[in-house]
């Protein structure tokens, strides 16, 4: 029998006979997915903000903008399937995760997401690049989910400081 299933972080569907380890679209862990009925959508954009929040969830959307589109020119110039295909997979991870942080600011997408950013350059100097971001976003957002008092907001930073986390272990295979 197939079930529905909705992220709490980024309010995608998933539909299948089993609970995915983690949502197909933002990546968050399975924690963060609930049977379809159960679902209750969040309050986007946040209301009363403070300034410190609308602050770190504008740093996060610039940093998945500039990661979505650092990962499409990283894709587009591999010739390794493999990387093609990881950086592929990250650059729409990170794609949902400034949709995320656009949603909760309520402000629109940047239209620069389907840019590829930066010089193609070789796999390994893009995947050391990757891991640079990646531990630097993990970082970002342990310290917002701290520094953040909106339990909305907190738990968006928890969920992206697992994400990236779980990145840099991929780019590091």
């Amino acid at each position: 029998m197939h079930l529905v299933f909705r992220c709490i972080i980024c309010g995608e569907v998933f539909i299948g006979t089993d609970k995915p380890t983690n949502c197909p679209f933002c990546g968050a862990p399975n924690k963060f997915l609930v049977r379809g009925k159960a679902y209750r959508a969040p309050e986007e954009p946040i209301k009363e903000l403070s300034v410190e929040t609308r602050e770190m969830l504008q740093k996060t959307l610039d940093l998945e903008v500039h990661a979505t589109r650092f990962y499409l020119a990283a894709s587009k110039g591999s010739s390794d399937p493999f990387v093609q295909s990881m950086f592929k997979g990250l650059s729409k991870t990170e794609r949902e995760h400034a949709s995320v942080a656009a949603k909760a600011l309520g402000v629109p997408k940047p239209d620069s997401l389907n840019d590829p950013e930066g010089d193609k350059g070789s796999d390994g100097k893009n995947i050391m690049e990757a891991d640079r971001l990646e531990k630097n976003a993990t970082a970002l957002y342990r310290k917002f989910m701290e520094e953040s008092v909106e339990p909305r907001a907190k738990q968006i930073f928890q969920a992206l400081m697992e994400v990236e986390a779980s990145h840099i272990e991929l780019v590091n295979q």
